[in-house]
């Protein structure tokens, strides 16, 4: 066991809740002595101020990076993560059941015989996993998210989600896209709609389906994705940064449950700070240079965190990293490999 621990591989609890949801309090994971150099987004156990550490590993030595409205940026491009690592982070924010009024919470209006309800009360959001950082009263703007329906699909009826950064035709903000994704017992049609610009379609599928059905459509990392009826499509899709607006809708259909997933957001804090108006209008994006032979770790959710945005901790050295988590070992319901 001691030639194991010293040489080989060690274990370790997890003592705080600053790498959920995907490490939970309690969790015992295995760090490896002898894999091979950590890469980006790998779970790292790190030494500092002679404790163990674990984070994520978001930033490597020599490299420009940023956070801006939650998301990472690597020598001004956005780093998307990979999709095991995106799913990790996926976190529920909240889900409604409709009852026979619609949706509390959401506005309803009627547009060409398609009953719609608009989300716009984000303050209202509470729990666990919602959009507050920070003070209780400082609402985070939702800027990627997961938007899922459920419901009952009769012949003739048709069931939609539609997401948007920005209001279309509004002149405030001339920049503004919405998507679309509506599903008929036929087949669906995924659009998109840009301010000033003809509506265009992006993707189309055709199949047969009659009653319970589920769609999604999501904007996470800048990627646009969509599934219905065992259908999936996804691409890269340019935005603007405004903050997303929310709504889904039936025609003679009924929908049962909407969910509402949220993307990790990494707050704009500590060394860091948040960039000025004048600074995201030119294009600067808070960028941080990590010094060669360091990297740069980032925990979750909380401002108080210690990780790398903290003039405590910064940039770690790359010889204080013991080695990348591999394995989760406890408890029995959740071992496996981790992302």
């Amino acid at each position: 066991f001691f030639i194991v621990k010293l040489f080989i591989a060690e274990v370790y609890q997890i003592p705080s809740e600053s790498m959920r949801p995907a490490l939970e309090v309690g969790d015992r994971v295995v760090v490896s002595r002898l894999a091979d150099k950590p890469e980006r987004w790998d779970i790292v156990v790190f030494r500092h101020g002679g404790k163990a550490v674990v984070k994520r590993l978001v930033g490597l030595g020599g490299e420009q990076l940023a956070l801006w409205n939650g998301d990472v940026f690597i020598d001004a491009e956005l780093a998307v993560k990979p999709e095991p690592v995106r799913e990790a982070l996926r976190a529920r924010s909240h889900a409604w059941h409709a009852a026979k009024g619609g949706l509390s919470g959401w506005t309803p209006h009627d547009h060409d015989g398609l009953l719609l309800w608009t989300f716009d009360d984000y303050g209202g959001l509470t729990g666990e996993h919602d959009f507050k950082l920070g003070r209780p009263d400082q609402a985070l703007p939702l800027y990627d998210a997961y938007l899922h329906l459920s419901g009952d699909l009769p012949a003739g009826g048709a069931l939609l989600v539609r997401i948007g950064r920005g209001l279309v035709g509004n002149a405030e903000q001339p920049e503004a896209v919405r998507w679309s994704l509506e599903v008929a017992p036929t087949g669906a049609v995924l659009m998109e709609e840009r301010s000033g610009r003809e509506p265009v379609v992006l993707a189309t599928t055709s199949f047969e389906v009659r009653g319970k059905i589920e769609l999604e459509l999501a904007y996470v990392d800048g990627v646009l994705r969509a599934q219905a009826g065992g259908w999936h499509w996804h691409a890269p899709v340019e935005a603007p940064y405004h903050p997303l607006d929310l709504t889904v809708g039936a025609r003679e259909a009924a929908i049962e449950q909407v969910l509402l997933d949220r993307d990790i957001h990494y707050a704009n804090l500590l060394i860091l700070g948040v960039p000025t108006a004048q600074e995201i209008a030119a294009g600067r994006r808070n960028p941080h240079p990590i010094p060669p032979g360091h990297v740069f770790l980032l925990g979750y959710n909380s401002r108080d965190r210690k990780d790398s945005r903290s003039r405590t901790v910064g940039d770690i050295p790359e010889e204080s990293v013991v080695g990348p988590v591999g394995l989760r070992i406890w408890p029995p319901s959740r071992i496996g490999g981790m992302r």
